[in-house]
């Protein structure tokens, strides 16, 4: 199993959505599993969590979910952690790209990120 872990700043997305391209086309000839956890805490302004769930959704946009050779979930944690979207939700890009978009910002405290996350 090989495991990828990306911490995202918001200040420009363009860059890791090419690189993101390019480790899909190399690497992903087996299934993944991606998860993506959305600060939604009152920290991000919703400008800019808005700004995060674009990049979201074209990340997921390039995974190969019609296939079946990507699941994805996606949560979002202030004070407390929801789960959006599991593994098993969704099985086409359209359905889950839609999804995605749906989520809304929690705008919840920001001193609980560790708490719900272990």
């Amino acid at each position: 199993m090989i495991a990828h872990y990306v911490s995202l700043s918001i200040v420009n997305f363009q860059p890791m959505l090419i690189q993101f391209s390019k480790f899909l086309s190399a690497e992903c000839t087996t299934a993944v599993d991606v998860v993506f956890m959305i600060d939604s805490s009152g920290s991000v302004n919703k400008k800019n969590f808005l700004k995060v769930m674009n990049f979201v959704r074209e990340m997921a946009s390039r995974l190969n979910v019609d296939d079946g050779l990507a699941r994805v979930a996606v949560l979002t944690f202030n004070d407390t952690a929801y789960v959006h979207i599991n593994f098993t939700q969704y099985k086409t890009n359209e359905l889950l790209t839609r999804a995605i978009q749906r989520i809304e910002y929690g705008h919840g405290r920001t001193e609980a990120h560790g708490k719900q996350m272990k």
